[in-house]
């Protein structure tokens, strides 16, 4: 591979590994603050604990990546700049529990098109390690992102209730369901 196509793929791994740090950080915190909601960390905690092997996992390519080269294929420029995307949802941190959810889901969201941005462009460049890792990368985040569209509402419904608002408990599943079936109508979207 040329010098520039690895320079491309180097550019969306230092994106990728600055925006898993950056939800990892995320989330850790979470995990922490969140006593009052059991169902909203045990379904974190297993995206946390992803989030750190996706870290190591995009350590270990970028670190394999620059061996014997030039100084390191995780440049603090991309970093800086993917940090700075995904910052805002530090802005509305400690607005409750739905707000911070919510940002979650962004969060997931954008790694989910970053990697497949990471993988279209390491296989049109040929890197089929990078596309792999990319691909399950993107898996895991799909399963994040499906979760977490499990235990919104219901978290939504519980926080309006900690806040002695009177709230139908009831509506959870209607809502779960009417979200499940509107996914489903996804699958048959033109390819483009």
């Amino acid at each position: 591979m040329t010098g520039d196509g690895k320079d491309v793929i180097d550019d969306y791994l230092t994106d990728m590994l600055a925006l898993e740090e950056h939800i990892g950080k995320v989330v850790k915190g979470q995990l922490r603050d969140l006593k009052d909601y059991p169902d909203v960390i045990a379904a974190l905690r297993p995206t946390h604990t992803t989030i750190e092997h996706h870290i190591s996992d995009l350590r270990m390519v970028a670190d394999r990546r620059s061996a014997g080269g030039a100084a390191g294929s995780v440049k603090p420029a991309g970093a800086a700049a993917v940090g700075a995307a995904v910052g805002l949802s530090d802005l509305v941190r400690g607005q409750g529990l739905p707000k911070n959810l919510r940002d979650d889901h962004t969060a997931f969201n954008l790694a989910n098109i970053g990697y497949v941005m990471l993988r279209t462009t390491a296989l049109a460049l040929g890197d089929h390690v990078v596309a792999d890792l990319a691909h399950q990368h993107f898996r895991d985040y799909t399963d994040a992102v499906m979760r977490l569209n499990n235990i919104i509402p219901a978290a939504v419904v519980t926080y309006l209730e900690h806040q002695g608002l009177p709230v139908r408990t009831d509506i959870v599943s209607e809502v779960n369901e009417s979200f499940a079936r509107a996914w489903g109508q996804g699958s048959d979207w033109p390819a483009g």
